[in-house]
C-alpha cells in the first residue's frame, strides 16, 4: 500500500510541475490549489458583508447579508487556513446584525407597550381617585397633608410610567 502511496505523490507532483506548480505545501491538497480564483471573490464578498456595518436599517442590512451569503456558499472551496478567519468575519457581522434586530424589537415589543400603557392607567386612575378624595376632605375641612402626600407620590409613579410608553 505505501508503495502504490509513493506512486500517487510522484504523480500528483510531476502534475503540478507540468502546470508550472513550483511550490505546493500537500501535493495531494489539490482542491486548496484550485480554489485561488474563488479566494479573492470569497474575500471581496466578506469585505461587502462588513461594509453593512454599523448597522443603520436591519432590514435591509438582513436582506443584502443573505444575499451574500447565498455568493459566499455559492464559490465553494476556499483554502482552509483561511476559512475559519472568514467564517468569523461573516458571524461577526450577523451577530451584529441580530444585535440590531434584537434592540429594535425591544424599542417596539408590543407586550411590553401594553404592559407599560396598563400601568399608565392604573396610575392615572389612582391619580385621579386620590385627588377626589383630597378634594373631598378639603371640603369637609378634614387634615389632607396624608392625601397630598399620597397623590404626590402617585403623580411621581405616573409621570415614571409614562416615560416607558
Amino acid at each position: 500500500m505505501t508503495a502504490l502511496w509513493a506512486r500517487l505523490r510522484w504523480f500528483v507532483t510531476e502534475m503540478h510541475e507540468s502546470r508550472g506548480i513550483v511550490e505546493v505545501s500537500d501535493p495531494l491538497d489539490i482542491d486548496d490549489m484550485h480554489a485561488e480564483p474563488d479566494h479573492t471573490s470569497t474575500f471581496r464578498i466578506v469585505e461587502q458583508a462588513e461594509a453593512l456595518l454599523p448597522v443603520k436599517d436591519h432590514a435591509k442590512a438582513r436582506k443584502a447579508f443573505r444575499a451574500l451569503q447565498g455568493e459566499y456558499a455559492a464559490i465553494g472551496h476556499v483554502p482552509r487556513a483561511d476559512k475559519p478567519k472568514l467564517d468569523a468575519r461573516m458571524h461577526k457581522v450577523d451577530e451584529a446584525i441580530k444585535r440590531s434586530e434584537s434592540d429594535q424589537w425591544r424599542r417596539t415589543d408590543p407586550e411590553k407597550t401594553e404592559r407599560a400603557n396598563t400601568m399608565v392607567k392604573l396610575y392615572e386612575k389612582s391619580v385621579a381617585d386620590l385627588q377626589q378624595r383630597l378634594d373631598d376632605a378639603r371640603a369637609a375641612g378634614a387634615d389632607t397633608a396624608g392625601l397630598a402626600a399620597d397623590l404626590a407620590s402617585a403623580q411621581q409613579l405616573l409621570d415614571v410610567a409614562r416615560k416607558y410608553t
